[in-house]
């Protein structure tokens, strides 16, 4: 099922007629299933349609267009598509594929979400740096989650992450950023803009830096809510007692001997 006429023009208002199509060829172009997504079904569900948005801005009102029409959608960067249910709107994010800053002095890059790892590595390499590639693979995103087989071996990204602008379900604009001015020190906040730009809502209790060391050498990392901290931030946090059968977690070889890490017999 495509959608209704009046409800393509508003999305095709926001990103121009360039940047959407519900032909039946490139719904299943972009519906192919691959590997383990495939089965037997290779074209289905098709897309009611596929819009490819320019900006953050752009995504956030399309997602706010979703909300008010009931639209299922979903927003895809690289790497696997996975599954998706039937009537949806496929945002596919390929037009954010800018590197918008490498910071040489403080050692960080700004980069839109289609910009792969290989494409950031290459320009990193032409200025003397270099950064983690995640388990996932080159190809993928290199600003978000990725992981893969090789995080063994070349690690995971999750603490990568300096700075982050993201589009909630809503279409509203929410940014996790490091505050480092009087009064505030060494803290991490989450910034939520809304009512397009009008209003601002900021919570510096939301993450802290923490200092931690390497090699010798001090660093700093953004913490965020979690298992360890969930209590920042108005979060409330339930303790549950469970047996400790349950937790055997490995910190070191011999944690290996404890019977739970024995094979079954």
């Amino acid at each position: 099922m495509t959608l209704p006429k009046e409800q393509y023009k508003a999305f095709e208002a926001i990103v121009g007629p360039e940047n959407i199509s519900d032909d039946p060829v490139d719904l299943d172009a972009w519906a192919w299933r691959t590997g383990q997504f495939a089965l037997l079904q290779e074209f289905k569900p098709r897309f009611e349609a596929i819009v490819m948005p320019g900006s953050t801005e752009e995504v956030a009102a399309i997602v706010r267009l979703c909300n008010k029409h009931k639209v299922a959608f979903r927003p895809v960067c690289t790497g696997w598509s996975g599954q998706f249910a039937a009537n949806t709107l496929y945002i596919d994010l390929r037009r954010l594929n800018r590197i918008i800053e490498i910071n040489e002095k403080h050692m960080y890059a700004v980069v839109e979400p289609y910009v792969i790892t290989a494409q950031l590595q290459a320009e990193l390499f032409k200025r003397g740096f270099h950064m983690n590639v995640k388990g996932a693979g080159a190809n993928c995103t290199a600003m978000l989650r990725g992981h893969g087989h090789l995080d063994q071996t070349t690690s995971g990204d999750d603490r990568n992450h300096l700075a982050i602008e993201w589009v909630t379900p809503e279409g509203n604009l929410v940014n996790i950023l490091r505050v480092n001015s009087l009064p505030v020190v060494d803290r991490a906040a989450v910034v939520q803009i809304s009512d397009g730009g009008r209003k601002v809502r900021f919570d510096p209790q939301t993450g802290f830096i923490s200092v931690k060391s390497k090699d010798g050498k001090q660093l700093k990392a953004l913490e965020l809510p979690g298992l360890w901290n969930g209590a920042m931030s108005n979060w409330n946090t339930i303790f549950v007692e469970v047996p400790l059968a349950t937790f055997s977690p490995v910190k070191t070889v011999n944690d290996l001997l404890r019977e739970e890490h024995q094979p079954c017999r």
